[in-house]
C-alpha cells in the first residue's frame, strides 16, 4: 500500500472513531429526597450537548414515597399507586409546571424537563444530566425510583484532535523517510 493509501485509511479509521454510537442504557437510583429546587439532583455524569438525543425510562410500577402518612406511592409520571392518577396535581415551582412526584432532568443550568416513565427526546442544554423528584420538600420523602438513561456515546473532540493529529504526523513521518531514501 503507499503512502497515500495508507494516509487515507488513518484518517478514515480515526474519523470513524468519532462516529456517534449508541451507548447501553445506564440505570440510576434516584432517591425521592433529590427534590428540585432544594436537593442538587442526581449527578449522572453523563455530559450531553446541546441537541443530543437520549432516552430515560422508568418503570410504571416503580413508586417512591411522598408526604406525610398515609403515606402515597408515586411512579415517575406522578401517578399514585392505588389511583393510577396523579394524587397531589400540578406543583408549580422554578418557573415549570410538573405533577407533584414525577421524575424530571436538568442539563447543565438549563430548564428542568419532564421525564416521567419515558423520555425520548432531546439536550435542551449543555452540561451533565441531573435528575430530580419534583416535589415542594423532601424531609417526609422515602424510597427511590430507578431511571434507566440511554443516550449517545462521543469521542469527545479534545480528545480526538490529538489522536487525529497523531495520525497525521506519523503518516508525514513515514513519507518523509520513504522520500529521503528514495
Amino acid at each position: 500500500m503507499n503512502y497515500t493509501g495508507k494516509f487515507i485509511k488513518t484518517v478514515l479509521i480515526i474519523a470513524g472513531l468519532m462516529i456517534p454510537t449508541t451507548a447501553n442504557a445506564i440505570p440510576f437510583n434516584v432517591l425521592s429526597t433529590e427534590v428540585a429546587g432544594i436537593a442538587s439532583g442526581l449527578n449522572t455524569g453523563i455530559n450531553l450537548n446541546f441537541g443530543d438525543s437520549f432516552t430515560v425510562t422508568a418503570a410504571t410500577d416503580d413508586f417512591w414515597v411522598l408526604g406525610p402518612p398515609p403515606n402515597r406511592e408515586i411512579n415517575a409520571d406522578g401517578n399514585s399507586s392505588s389511583t393510577g392518577n396523579p394524587e397531589f396535581g400540578l406543583l408549580t415551582q422554578l418557573g415549570q409546571s410538573f405533577f407533584f412526584g414525577a421524575l424530571v432532568g436538568q442539563i447543565g443550568g438549563g430548564d428542568f424537563f419532564l421525564i416521567g416513565t419515558n423520555f425520548n427526546g432531546t439536550a435542551n442544554a449543555a452540561g451533565v444530566l441531573s435528575l430530580f423528584n419534583w416535589d415542594s420538600n423532601n424531609f417526609d420523602n422515602s424510597g427511590s425510583i430507578v431511571a434507566n438513561v440511554n443516550g449517545i456515546s462521543v469521542v469527545p473532540l479534545p480528545a480526538a484532535l490529538p489522536l487525529y493529529g497523531t495520525g497525521l504526523a506519523i503518516m508525514g513521518f513515514i513519507g518523509w523517510r520513504r522520500r529521503r531514501k528514495l
